[in-house]
């Protein structure tokens, strides 16, 4: 059997049509939520991040295509699993995690649902 990569993709939605999307590369992640389908949402932040503002982390979607998102954004993959999980138990976007939001309304993670 092989082992798995460094990467995964993973996708999930509640009942209400919220969605969480969690990308993984080996230690490190990244977390998008979503309220409706078309809402650009928020994006993790990571809030200890000292890095470059030009530093970017690559994460491989399931498709192939590979994306990079900002080094501010990613956090711990430990993080990710257990933001997962929340999700998963709630249905609701993990409050442990810092958010930004990039849909411009102002709105905080906590009433976003």
């Amino acid at each position: 059997m092989e082992e798995a990569g460094p990467f995964e993709e993973l996708h999930l939605e509640s009942p209400g049509g919220e969605r969480l999307l969690a990308l993984i590369n080996g230690d490190r992640g990244l977390l998008l939520y979503a309220r409706h389908v078309g809402d650009p949402g928020f994006v993790s932040l990571n809030p200890e991040f000292s890095g470059w503002p030009d530093d970017l982390v690559a994460f491989r979607l399931n498709n192939g295509q590979v994306d990079s998102y900002p080094g501010e954004h990613v956090i711990s993959a430990v993080l990710v699993r257990e933001a997962i999980e929340y999700f998963k138990r709630t249905r609701r976007p993990p409050t442990f995690v810092t958010w930004l939001n990039d849909s411009g309304d102002g709105k905080e993670i906590t009433d976003a649902v």
